[in-house]
């Protein structure tokens, strides 16, 4: 299954990529804590991974959302994971912080993500390393905007498994 990053960097082809040194704010840096204390001992920990996922599209779009804006250049890649984990359920990384100070959902939603049991539909991937092997063509903003049906549906999923407090 092939497998895409996006940046807002130009990467290298064919030179394998290691996980830098994340600049978090202190609630992401908790979120990351709290899944990595739940994490499956052969899985690799989401605060030393690279993250890819399956829809150039999505990857596209996510950045975006993180960033807050699509102003800078963002460039999509087919990449390579060796080992890379098994797909998990991007969504509820954000969602999870609706829940820090009720550990018993929270538990419960990193329990998902780590072992999904559900039909979500936007996956992650982590690895320790990449290597981006073709630069795919950047999604435009009309495609970008059909991947938020997809984003849509695992929000109304998590919704109904966990009410937000």
């Amino acid at each position: 299954m092939p497998l895409f990053h996006a940046t807002t960097s130009i990467l290298e082809l064919n030179q394998p990529k290691t996980a830098p040194i994340r600049t978090l704010t202190r609630i992401q840096a908790r979120i990351d804590r709290e899944f990595d204390q739940l994490k499956p001992a052969a899985a690799i920990s989401r605060s030393g991974a690279l993250f890819a996922g399956d829809d150039p599209v999505f990857c596209a779009a996510y950045l975006v959302s993180e960033r807050g804006t699509a102003e800078t250049p963002i460039n999509v890649y087919r990449v390579q994971m060796v080992n890379p984990s098994l797909h998990h359920p991007m969504y509820l990384v954000s969602y999870a912080r609706h829940f820090l100070e009720k550990l018993e959902v929270l538990t419960n939603i990193i329990s998902e993500y780590w072992m999904p049991t559900q039909s979500w539909k936007c996956w992650e991937y982590l690895a320790a390393s990449m290597t981006p092997v073709a630069m795919e063509p950047t999604p435009d903003g009309q495609t970008k905007h059909g991947v938020v049906a997809q984003y849509s549906h695992d929000a109304t999923l998590a919704l109904k498994l966990w009410p937000k407090p």
